[in-house]
């Protein structure tokens, strides 16, 4: 199988040919896995990653990150009650979550 890849990475086109020969742009991959939209195929290897088609709302955006706030209040709480540091990438990842929320 040879295919062509767009510019996240994405299958763009296939091909089957027998050959040897294939237009600019394509390379062998071997075989696909299915379905082929939902794979991005980085370093020689397919990974999983469906795309987002329709991006998330400003609500689902607000509520998945007071959700991820919420799960990681306890490392607050155990800063507060026994001294114990908060890793330096949860707090980095909860300053992103707190300015991706936007109040309506």
């Amino acid at each position: 199988m040879h295919i062509k890849l767009d510019d996240e990475n994405y299958i763009a086109e296939s091909l089957w040919l027998t050959n040897g020969e294939y237009p600019e742009g394509f390379f062998e991959a071997g075989e696909l896995p299915e379905p082929i939209e939902e794979y991005k195929y980085i370093d020689g290897v397919f990974i999983h990653a469906p795309r987002d088609l329709d991006p998330p709302t400003q609500e689902e955006t607000n509520g998945l990150n007071r959700e991820y706030l919420a799960d990681t209040d306890w490392y607050l709480l155990r800063k507060f009650e026994t001294g114990v540091a908060v890793p330096q990438d949860v707090l980095i990842k909860r300053q992103e979550a707190r300015e991706a929320i936007v109040e309506g």
